[in-house]
């Protein structure tokens, strides 16, 4: 099966609730630098996920071997010790926000602009989580 690619993720990105996590309240000074970083971000945010289904090759004691990659790990081993395929994936803030976040000259601002990519990487593990790994059985779903 060809590799699944997600770039039209959803990215819901709310600045109370990134005030909240930072712990600053939105009248405080820095609340209005905040809620100006949230809103630049959600307008250039793109993150995205990759998926592939994989069929294991062979398993050793604490080997698994699938798609020409032997991974060597006892509790992988274990964990998928009745499984024939794995779905291997991978989830990314987009390079729009990990560039963006990496031109703040401020500490403070990057350290700000980095939870907003991180808050971006949970939506692409969230989107992957509940619309595509949830549904594994769906052979037609195509992102």
């Amino acid at each position: 099966m060809d590799t699944i690619i997600f770039d039209k993720i959803p990215f819901h990105l709310d600045p109370v609730e990134l005030m909240q996590m930072m712990r600053i309240k939105a009248s405080s000074r820095h609340g209005a630098e905040i809620d100006r970083l949230a809103r630049a971000a959600y307008d250039i945010g793109k993150p995205k996920a990759m998926v592939k289904v994989a069929y294991i090759e062979s398993k050793g004691e604490d080997t698994l071997a699938t798609d020409g990659v032997v991974f060597t790990s006892r509790v992988l081993r274990v964990n998928v010790e009745k499984a024939h395929k794995v779905f291997p994936f991978i989830a990314t803030c987009g390079i729009e926000l990990h560039e963006w976040a990496g031109s703040m000259d401020d500490l403070l601002q990057r350290f700000w602009a980095d939870a907003i990519a991180e808050m971006a990487l949970r939506s692409a593990m969230q989107f992957l989580e509940s619309t595509w790994l949830s549904n594994t059985s769906s052979a037609s779903w195509r992102g």
